[in-house]
This record gives structure tokens, sequence and C-alpha cells, in this order.
């Protein structure tokens, strides 16, 4: 594969394919896998954020207090 000169790898760890569909405006595969992975991780903060709400009212219910900073 030739390239021009204004068309030279941006760096030479992106492979031939993965520079060809940033080139045509597509995202590569592991960008996709990346943004879903960031969505999953996104769900699973919310999910400990509740947990820790519930733990938390569960706690005061029972007066007791988490030291302070935790």
């Amino acid at each position: 594969m030739t390239l021009a000169a204004s068309e030279k790898k941006p760096d030479a760890e992106i492979s031939a394919k993965a520079y060809n569909d940033l080139a045509l405006g597509r995202l590569p595969n592991h960008i996709v896998c990346l943004a879903e992975q960031n969505e999953e991780n996104k769900d699973i903060v919310e999910d400990i954020r509740r947990l820790n709400r519930i733990l938390v009212e569960e706690l005061t219910k029972q007066n007791i207090t988490l030291p302070e900073g935790e």
C-alpha cells in the first residue's frame, strides 16, 4: 500500500485498516468497543452509588454513622 505524502499514517502503530476507517470517517472497532465499555461503566457506577445510598440509609436507621471522610 502506497500513501501520498499528505496521507502519511500519523502513527506507525495504527493498522492500515484502522487508518483507512479513520480516513473514511468510520470508527475503528476498538473505539466502538471502548465507547460501549464506557456506557457499561457508567451503569456500574450508578449501581454503586445507588447501593451506597441504600447502605447509608440503613446505617442511619440503626443510628450508625460512618467516620468522617468515608
